[in-house]
């Protein structure tokens, strides 16, 4: 009875939480390029206009990117039991945290 409910009730959950991830991406993305838009036609002499619209570009990019990354196990341990912290042992810590990371 409740594995039945479960399997109904997930993807409606899943598809609510996707609708408000992509409005929220959304109205994040159009504030973005409204920005560039307003810089653009603002009085700013153009040298002073060049790394604003820099740093708006890079905004959205990274906007993009956080959205196509998806984190595989957010809880997995990075750190085996007997490893000391090293210099490697931090390296392969982030190594396995990366090998999580999808792009």
């Amino acid at each position: 009875m409740v594995g039945a409910v479960c399997k109904k009730r997930l993807p409606i959950l899943i598809r609510k939480e996707q609708y408000e991830l992509n409005k929220n991406y959304k109205l994040m993305e159009n504030h973005l390029y409204q920005c560039i838009y307003d810089i653009l036609l603002s009085d700013i002499p153009e040298p002073a206009k060049l790394p604003a619209l820099q740093r708006h570009k890079l905004n959205i990019v990274r906007l993009h990117a956080r959205r196509i990354e998806v984190m595989l196990d957010n809880n997995a341990e990075d750190k085996i039991e007997d490893e000391e912290p090293s210099l490697f042992h931090i390296l392969k810590m982030v190594e396995r945290r990366e090998t999580r990371v999808i792009r």
